[in-house]
């Protein structure tokens, strides 16, 4: 995994939101081999084993992903707005496929969530295995949600950052605070929305006295 993704990370546990603290064993140019994650407040300990953080889940046998060719990765940087350099977004299941080549492409961090196949190479990315999806609010540039993780659409949400984009299956509805912009057959294409806030009840000031 990559060191900068331990910023947004945060325990999946039912308690206050908490940042979580590394112990490193084993690294290597910015990316942890070996070591665990720990959380302050449960006292709850996630390993990090052959790079992969492992939260409640253990990750599949070493296997193969289809690759993907040149105009799929083209499609996903064009459909996640990913013209400009930096920020991290989210892949999941099968669609960690795209990866490696992302990565290869441009200069941005990848959360791969419950990557279907343990595979070396992935560059700039981070594999999690978890059934919480549990990130700092407003921390993913962009995310692409394929069936496999469907259920983690409004933790997504909540950790994409106003202005980013978010591709989800077509079968699945368009969460509160994400504007649709285009869809076709297989997928979704919507923007995430500014939290509207609390409504504040303004009133005219008396006038002063004379």
């Amino acid at each position: 995994m990559q060191l900068d993704v331990i910023d947004i990370l945060r325990c999946p546990a039912s308690h206050a939101e908490s940042f979580l603290v590394a112990t490193i064993d084993d690294a290597v140019d910015g990316t942890i081999r070996s070591g665990r994650l720990g959380c302050p407040i449960c006292d709850a300990r996630y390993e990090i084993n052959a790079g992969a953080l492992l939260m409640d889940a253990e990750a599949p046998p070493a296997g193969s992903l289809e690759p993907a060719d040149d105009g799929a990765v083209t499609k996903v940087a064009a459909l996640l707005d990913l013209a400009d350099p930096g920020g991290t977004i989210l892949l999941s299941g099968g669609a960690c496929a795209l990866a490696r080549p992302l990565s290869a492409l441009m200069d941005i961090g990848i959360i791969m969530l419950n990557p279907p196949a343990k595979i070396e190479g992935w560059g700039r990315a981070t594999p999690l295995y978890t059934s919480k999806l549990a990130l700092a609010s407003g921390t993913l540039r962009g995310a692409w949600v394929d069936e496999s993780s469907a259920r983690a659409i409004a933790d997504v949400v909540t950790a994409t950052r106003a202005g980013g984009r978010i591709v989800a299956p077509a079968t699945l509805p368009v969460p509160r605070l994400v504007r649709e912009l285009v869809r076709d057959d297989a997928v979704w294409v919507g923007v995430r929305q500014a939290d509207g806030g609390t409504p504040v009840t303004l009133r005219r000031a008396a006038s002063p006295r004379t």
